[in-house]
Parts: C-alpha cells; sequence; structure tokens
C-alpha cells in the first residue's frame, strides 16, 4: 500500500498499491467490505492518486497520468513523453504537474491537466522552480526570480518579489499566498 484516500462524497476509499506486475488501485465502498473496482497498471509504477470532481481518480505515473472513473476504467490518459516529473499538486479538479528534462531540472514546462487528461494550459518555467502549491484554482510558484500566481488554466494571476530565505509557499483560500521562511510566514496579495 503506498497511499489511500476517500472520495469527496465520502462513500469510497481508493488504494494505491504497488506489486510484482506494477501499480493497482482499488476502490471500496466505506460501507462494505468487498472491492468495487479495480485498476492494474501493469508495468508501470503509478505514485499518487487523488480523487477528483465526477467520482473520477487522477493517476500520476512515472511516463504519464491517467484518470479513471469509480468503475475502475480509464477516462484518458496523457503521455509526458522523455520528460521528468520533478513537482505536482492538485487544485480542484486539476492537476498542476512540472515536467523536465532532468530528474534534478528546476525549468521546464509546468502544465495543468483537467479530469478528461487534458492540458488545461502550459507555461515555461525558467528562472529555477523551488516550489509548487495549488489550491482551489490557483497554481503558486516560488522561483528564483520571485512569486508567481496563476490560474488553474496558467493565465498569469501576478507576480511578486520574493523575501531573502523564503524556502516555500502555500495558497491560502483567498488567493493570496504564504511566503514561508525558517522563523516567519509573509503574506503576499495579488
Amino acid at each position: 500500500l503506498l497511499t489511500a484516500q476517500v472520495s469527496p462524497d465520502n462513500r469510497y476509499l481508493a488504494t494505491l498499491c504497488i506489486g510484482n506486475k506494477g501499480g493497482s488501485v482499488h476502490i471500496m465502498r466505506l460501507d462494505s467490505p468487498d472491492e468495487v473496482a479495480q485498476y492494474e497498471a501493469e508495468e508501470t509504477v503509478v505514485t499518487d492518486l487523488r480523487w477528483l470532481e465526477n467520482n473520477r481518480i487522477f493517476l500520476l505515473e512515472r511516463e504519464k497520468c491517467t484518470v479513471i472513473g469509480r468503475d475502475g476504467r480509464p477516462v484518458g490518459s496523457l503521455e509526458f513523453g522523455d520528460k521528468v516529473v520533478t513537482a505536482f499538486d492538485y487544485g480542484d479538479g486539476f492537476a498542476a504537474i512540472m515536467l523536465c528534462d532532468y530528474i534534478s531540472g528546476k525549468n521546464g514546462t509546468l502544465i495543468s491537466v483537467g479530469p478528461d487528461c487534458t492540458i488545461l494550459g502550459q507555461v515555461a518555467v525558467t528562472t529555477g522552480l523551488q516550489a509548487l502549491d495549488a489550491y482551489r484554482g490557483s497554481v503558486g510558484l516560488l522561483c528564483g526570480d520571485g512569486v508567481h500566481k496563476y490560474t488553474k488554466t496558467l493565465s498569469k494571476g501576478g507576480n511578486a518579489d520574493s523575501e531573502a530565505g523564503v524556502i516555500d509557499l502555500v495558497v491560502r483560500y483567498n488567493s493570496d499566498v504564504f511566503l514561508i521562511t525558517q522563523n516567519t510566514a509573509l503574506i503576499r496579495n495579488f
């Protein structure tokens, strides 16, 4: 078992497991010990899962992402080609995924993927990604040249300089951003 998550309606549980044939997702009702559905990802490792709207589950793999329904059947998938996932997070109904040429890369392309595995938007990140956070319909990036805020379609929402010593950021419910240092949290408005 790698991870598990309860559905937004609190009726189902999805578990992500790895075995000798690859990854698998098991979907169960919370009021029953019986499995409702299963998805097998043979010959690949699924690294994360997240329930989305409409009873769909987002699966992140090394080479692609896949969305499955509650019935365990694939709804769509998106291949990453020769790019490597270096950071990711989830907002409401989308995933923000940083794709780079190398596993240690901080420059590359940020994509936003919707609940049917279509690309909602993409933007080049060329100033060294240090942190990524998504919440509701917003994405926040901490880069070498400051803080950048985007919508879930990766339209620019604003940018600001970051203070020295900032190590992380958190997008808040009202779309402000907390900049986290070793000792403090600063608020940036956009």
